[in-house]
């Protein structure tokens, strides 16, 4: 999960007009809109699994003047950021997961006795000869290849974060000006 927060505080400034808050808020929510929505672009550009990460992220508002972009799949910190895995492999049931939605299938399926065996050993699997087990093989093979190599950071928050921060105060401005006209 990952998230990013965009708040706004006027506490200091007194007497402020409803008209003038609302405006104010109303431009934060479209440089958060606009902000998403870049994200969701760099997440279909950049992602291998552009479903389940884009599907997974929203924008809400939880106060007067306050956004949050987040991507609740859990594989969306290490998306953008990259991972590395030196001693111990990465989670088996979330890259099973991502095998079993694409439904991959091994070139070569004899190759997968020796760890579907081995995954019936563990109790991960209940028979070596099911399309699960299957599955479940080729997900340790990635998870082994993840391990030996890492995974490269491809950002989507940060670069809406900087366009979002590029733009609010001309998003906000727009708001105010449309409104007290």
């Amino acid at each position: 999960m990952i998230k990013a927060k965009v708040k706004l505080d006027l506490s200091g400034l007194t007497g402020l007009d409803e008209r003038l808050i609302k405006a104010t808020d109303e431009g934060l929510g479209d440089n958060a809109d606009r902000g998403f929505q870049l994200s969701q672009e760099l997440v279909t550009e950049q992602s291998f699994d552009q479903g389940t990460l884009l599907q997974s992220g929203h924008v809400t508002k939880p106060g007067e003047l306050q956004r949050l972009i987040g991507y609740e799949a859990l594989h969306a910190i290490f998306v953008e950021f990259g991972a590395t895995y030196t001693d111990k492999m990465p989670p088996l049931k979330v890259i099973y997961e991502w095998v079993r939605r694409h439904q991959l299938v091994a070139r070569n399926p004899e190759a997968l006795g020796g760890i579907k065996s081995w995954l019936r050993k563990q109790g991960i699997i209940k028979s070596v000869k099911s399309k699960d087990s299957d599955y479940w093989a080729i997900a340790f093979f990635v998870a082994k290849d993840i391990k030996e190599h890492g995974l490269d950071p491809r950002p989507f928050m940060r670069p809406a974060a900087e366009i979002m921060e590029e733009n609010l105060a001309e998003d906000v401005q727009k708001r105010i000006d449309s409104q007290l006209r």
